[in-house]
């Protein structure tokens, strides 16, 4: 006759001799995904954007974000193509590249400081700034000369070029933000009026577009931090 041993049979018995009962084994954890958020700064120009092989923003517009996508730590092709195009066999910009797990990235469709398109990628840094803190992140991606970046009317950055960014701490408030040539320090070229820096945020700005052409622009986007 076949004899069935109980768990609380077993139990008992490891009691009995001094064993301790197996622990349980942890549940299985996954890593964390890249978190990836998309800015097009290219004017007039629509485009899909295609991850490997999968399209992720379809008839993506100038000005906006796409995103955040979450993707697997890797390494991605990233391409872009424009917005009829039915296949990304013949992308406008291609770039390969890293996403680490739990990391926070924008990838950036835009124009180099002489005018051809390009894909940059940042990492975010979304540390905690001190109590009652923000920050602020300025990118140049615009076709223009080095900038300099006023808050408040007070110079903020030193001279900033394309695809570079500076990273300003600010107390939470409502400020006013300038951009003006470097080597032309009397003559902006861009400003917002009235940004609202809440607590433990990051207000990332993008100058963007194409200064022989009229078409610079300031876009921001705003990220919690973590606190």
């Amino acid at each position: 006759m076949r004899r069935i041993i109980t768990a609380s049979a077993v139990i008992g018995l490891a009691a009995a001799v001094g064993l301790a009962a197996p622990a349980q084994a942890a549940p299985a954890t996954h890593p964390a995904p890249a978190t990836v958020g998309v800015f097009h700064g290219i004017p007039k120009t629509p485009v899909d954007v295609y991850v490997g092989e999968k399209k992720v923003l379809d008839d993506f517009q100038p000005g906006t974000f796409g995103g955040p996508l979450q993707l697997p730590a890797g390494r991605y092709l990233v391409r872009v193509t424009a917005a009829d195009a039915t296949s990304p066999a013949h992308p406008l910009l291609k770039e390969r590249f890293q996403f680490s797990s739990g990391k926070n990235y924008s990838v950036i469709a835009h124009l180099t400081q002489k005018g051809k398109p390009a894909l940059t990628k940042y990492v975010n840094d979304l540390r905690a700034a001190k109590a009652g803190g923000a920050r602020v992140v300025v990118r140049h991606v615009a076709a223009a000369p080095p900038v300099q970046v006023l808050v408040n009317r007070k110079a903020a950055t030193g001279a900033i070029k394309n695809p570079h960014q500076a990273t300003i701490t600010a107390k939470a408030g409502t400020v006013d933000i300038k951009v003006r040539l470097a080597s032309k320090p009397r003559t902006t070229v861009l400003k917002a009026d009235d940004v609202v820096l809440a607590p433990q945020t990051s207000t990332i700005v993008y100058a963007w577009g194409d200064a022989k052409k009229g078409t610079l622009q300031l876009t921001t986007r705003v990220v919690a931090l973590k606190g």
